[in-house]
């Protein structure tokens, strides 16, 4: 979903950053990435992030789920296709 929102051969560090954020279990280090990718962002993107992506962390970030497994976490049918 982030490829949509900005070039990724433009902004290479912001890559690399959003790619090492999604598996912090830190969050003062989540929180501290957090500032350097909206400092390294093209603006329409941080927003895209802050208004679509920070409200629903406990969803995709390491940080919130250190301690649930595939199982736990599944609603889907991912699992009945595997």
């Amino acid at each position: 979903a982030w490829h949509g929102h900005f070039s990724v051969p433009a902004h290479p560090e912001l890559w690399t950053k959003l790619k090492h954020w999604i598996h912090l279990t830190d969050e003062t280090e989540f929180q501290n990435q957090w500032a350097e990718i909206q400092n390294i962002s093209p603006p329409s993107f941080a927003l895209y992030l802050k208004e679509k992506w920070m409200n629903g962390t406990e969803l995709w970030s390491a940080v919130y789920r250190t301690n649930r497994n595939i199982f736990e976490i599944s609603d889907t049918n991912m699992l009945i296709e595997a």
